[in-house]
């Protein structure tokens, strides 16, 4: 006796001020925009993947699209942010460390937002803070963080 298959899921269309919000008005449609090859780690056509100077130990994947969070995601976005996530964080378990984090708040900006954070010893968090001073002071640790995310960006590359 076999199992009924299991339907695929039907995604819910959620509409938001939050999502309608102009990309003259968004944050990050206009960080997107002064962002350098050294900033993005992957582009695509709906998601971008990238760090940030104020968390060098994290790289954060974005819509392009603006959207109210998760349950707004389009079936083509939704497909294609597990293999994603696991392209991304698996590239930086091979540069940085054994384990990735994925969170996502998805608070203050209008696309879906989800950072993947590394575990590695030399990111702890007395490092983390070290480094945010550093980066604060002098910019080291933001050196670092971009040529770390130039590896994983290389090995993505590497791997088609």
């Amino acid at each position: 006796m076999s199992a009924d298959p299991v339907p695929p899921p039907v995604l819910p269309v959620v509409t938001s001020a939050v999502a309608n919000q102009s990309e003259q008005e968004c944050t990050l449609c206009a960080r997107l925009r002064r962002f350098t090859s050294d900033d993005l780690v992957h582009e695509s056509e709906l998601w971008v993947a990238y760090t940030m100077d104020v968390y060098p130990w994290m790289i954060t994947l974005a819509t392009r699209r603006h959207n109210a969070g998760l349950v707004d995601l389009t079936a083509r976005e939704a497909a294609e942010l597990g293999p994603l996530s696991v392209a991304v964080g698996s590239a930086m378990t091979a540069v940085w460390t054994d384990r990735v984090y994925l969170v996502a708040y998805n608070e203050g900006v209008t696309h879906f937002h989800a950072g993947l954070l590394t575990s590695c010893p030399e990111v702890s968090s007395a490092a983390r803070a070290a480094m945010r001073e550093r980066a604060e002071r002098d910019g080291g640790a933001i050196a670092e963080a971009r040529e770390g995310a130039r590896k994983v960006r290389d090995l993505l590359r590497s791997r088609g």
